[in-house]
């Protein structure tokens, strides 16, 4: 065994972290006596009848549906009383000046779309623009990239153009700021089950530029409203369209258009009074006109298709270029791919058509399969793979209004055709009635008459939305992310009664789950595992933190495996501990509980003894005594000080933890930082300051030696941060 497996498993087992982390506490919570009533009141809490003090009720609402406590908000929440404090939260109305200051300077998040396309150009179009003014050449591109490098950069900066990875940067900034400072924090907490229940990844070329608008616009509005509602607007986003591929998917070869049967209708309405009486005389002109209109997907295709489908596949340039960039960002950017594997398929999972599918004409089931499979009724929902073809086929023709000079044959044409055409419009979302398939189908045991369409769409989403399945699946996602990882059967029927009863309103469950035993039984309480964004964005709270994100704060979420928005897989991040919980990811928890504690990642600004009210504790046995009440209110913490004494004894553990944790690859800091001009939100990077390193950190090795070691009281609060009670929530 190697020295540092030997110092890692030595480490972990002073710590007792990988057992203190997966023991007793993820068991499944044992079944509460149940209340009858079906109707969940928020004074009817039973947080006594389970054993619990107000400022144990209040410590674990805020651990639940907040980002954990900030000093001295147990005490403010059971003054206010813990139903108006839900029922504040439940509104999401408070004011909020202090986050919104913060917010300001990030300009790019109150921009469209197109605004995002045009302010911050992907870098094919930005190449492609300087090589049409002549600032660039071909072969320049093919043989001198350093020199062409250097070109564009001034050519953007001439432009008043701005890297796309500063969008990035302030999309990933602005969450940890209101995970941090937001007074609405439930709010926050939803947004972030919600978005990575409708995910969709930076990871994506072609959706990257989309993210923002697809988190502010199609989920933020509906966290605490309608789950028909957000379904719907996650439907229609560019960017869920663009990452699921339904914005290629049309009608497949000899299949009737929509629009051919709307043109078909018109000409019989044209027909002499007796060929209009004689049915067979009627059909025999149909189907001449059918021939003239043309074999469907070949004629129509060939003509309407040729320059609408040019316009389609374009986004400030062309879809397929918007593909390449995302490649070369993913590429130069390698720290945004997320070192975690995605779950195991289930057996009974169809599988997923090959990458390779992409661009090809005809049917493309990827949204129509994740729709069915992870946004609604489960991998269990009692579909089949026809009902995936059927919806997908329901769902030709949902595409995206196309950008720039791209847009213009397509304007032309609906000017020229009019509301008869059938193209509904409505912001960047676009139904093609010349590429949806009007054929009769089956769904789920439902009949779907042909001639059909963008409300048999609609239709699809209400019967999935409203389903029994969805309403199963949800619930038990829902208790997943509040109760615990195994949650009890009567708590997930309960929610899932009330999903069908409110027709999927997400405040009665969540008024459900808190007038629920199983919500505050011993058991459930401190039965999750944060995941690292909870870990960091928990720690800033309870420290009372200053934050300026900066690249080294938000690449350890990286490390511990969540860079944010770029799970690539369409399930999202897992919400389980044995997800976060590894050797790897718990060395790292630890490396930043001491490196944030002692003042040691830029952008992060703390005053301990203010927490303490600037009175300097005896000893370190003092200190760790004081401190975890402080960053663990409400909580048993007698095991955990005894647990935690031998390492605040120890001078060099920040030390032996920084070698024992896993590093990023060579290229990963530089990759994380590679803005090429800094954004103005963000607290420039300091410069590199004698023992410090790449990461803006101490230095293990070099001429000027390790850091100087933090004071007792930062020790001790950075050993707290990473103990295994303080991954709990």
């Amino acid at each position: 065994m190697s020295l540092r497996a030997k110092r890692t498993l030595s480490l972990l087992a002073l710590f007792g972290m990988g057992s203190a982390l997966l023991g007793a506490r993820n068991a499944p919570a044992r079944p509460a006596v149940q209340n009858s009533s079906a109707v969940a009141t928020l004074s009817a809490m039973p947080y006594r009848a389970a054993g619990l003090t107000d400022r144990q009720a209040a410590a674990h609402l805020l651990d639940r549906f907040a980002y954990g406590a900030r000093p001295g908000e147990v005490d403010r929440v059971v003054a206010m009383g813990l139903d108006r404090w839900l029922e504040g939260q439940l509104s999401a109305q408070l004011p909020d000046a202090e986050l919104q200051d913060r917010l300001a300077p990030l300009k790019s998040l109150t921009m469209t779309s197109r605004e995002i396309a045009q302010v911050y150009p992907q870098m094919n179009v930005l190449r492609n623009a300087a090589i049409r003014e002549g600032v660039i050449t071909q072969a320049e591109y093919r043989d001198n990239p350093q020199e062409v490098r250097r070109k564009l950069r001034e050519f953007a900066l001439a432009k008043g153009y701005r890297p796309p990875q500063e969008m990035v940067t302030e999309l990933t900034a602005q969450k940890l700021l209101r995970a941090v400072y937001s007074e609405n924090q439930l709010q926050e907490v939803l947004t972030d089950f919600w978005f990575n229940h409708f995910n969709v990844s930076l990871t994506d070329g072609q959706a990257c530029p989309l993210v923002p608008s697809y988190e502010r616009d199609a989920i933020r509005p509906h966290v605490l409203g309608s789950f028909r509602a957000m379904v719907g607007a996650t439907a229609k986003h560019p960017a869920m369209l663009y990452y699921l591929d339904n914005a290629q998917s049309n009608a497949p070869a000899g299949s009737p258009t929509l629009i051919q049967q709307a043109r078909m209708q018109r000409n019989a309405r044209r027909m002499p009074g007796n060929a209009r009486r004689n049915p067979r005389q009627a059909a025999r002109q149909q189907r001449r006109a059918a021939m003239r209109i043309g074999t469907p997907n070949v004629q129509e295709s060939g003509e309407a298709m040729q320059a609408d489908g040019e316009a389609m596949q374009a986004d400030g340039g062309a879809m397929e270029a918007m593909k390449e960039s995302g490649e070369a960002m993913e590429a130069a950017n390698p720290a945004m791919t997320p070192n975690v594997q995605p779950p195991m398929p289930n057996a009974q999972r169809p599988p997923r058509p090959r990458p390779a599918q992409r661009g090809r004409r005809g049917i493309n089931e990827n949204y129509a399969r994740e729709l069915m499979e992870l946004h609604t009724l489960g991998v269990d929902g009692g579909y089949t793979q026809k009902d995936i073809i059927e919806v997908a086929r329901t769902l030709t023709g949902w595409t995206i209004y196309p950008q720039g000079p791209q847009a213009e044959p397509l304007r032309r044409r609906l000017e020229r055709e009019g509301e008869e055409s059938g193209f509904v419009q409505a912001g960047d979302f676009l139904f093609r009635p010349d590429v949806h398939d009007a054929g009769e189908k089956t769904i789920l045991g439902a009949k779907f008459p042909a001639g059909s369409g963008m409300e048999e769409g609609e239709r699809v989403l209400d019967m999935l939305a409203r389903h029994p399945s969805t309403a199963a699946f949800i619930a038990r996602k829902f208790a997943v992310r509040f109760v615990s990882d195994a949650p009890p059967k009567t708590l997930v029927d309960r929610l899932a009664k009330t999903f069908l009863n409110s027709d999927g309103d997400v405040k009665a469950m969540v008024r459900t789950l808190a007038a629920s035993p199983e919500f505050w039984s011993q058991e459930a309480r401190r039965a999750k595992i944060k995941s690292p964004f909870e870990l960091v964005s928990s720690s800033l709270r309870a420290l009372n933190a200053d934050v300026r994100p900066t690249p080294p704060l938000m690449q350890f979420m990286a490390r511990m495996a969540q860079p944010l928005y770029a799970y690539q897989p369409p399930t999202g991040f897992p919400d389980r501990a044995t997800a976060w919980v590894n050797t790897g990811s718990l060395l790292t928890r630890m490396n930043f509980g001491l490196q944030v504690a002692s003042g040691r990642i830029p952008g992060v600004k703390i005053d301990l003894a203010a927490l303490n009210g600037n009175r300097e504790p005896e000893s370190a046995e003092a200190a760790l005594k004081t401190y975890a009440a402080l960053l663990m209110p409400e909580r048993d913490l007698a095991e955990t000080l005894r647990q935690l004494t031998p390492m605040i004894r120890d001078p060099e553990l920040a030390e032996k933890v920084d070698r024992a944790a896993p590093q990023p690859e060579a290229d990963a800091p530089a990759a994380m930082e590679r803005a090429e001009s800094p954004s103005p939100a963000m607290e420039e990077r300091p410069m590199r300051r004698p023992g410090m390193n790449r990461r803006g950190m101490g230095r293990r090795n070099g001429n000027n030696g390790p850091p100087p070691a933090p004071t007792m009281t930062a020790h001790v609060v950075g050993v707290l941060l990473g103990s295994p009670e303080f991954q709990r929530r």
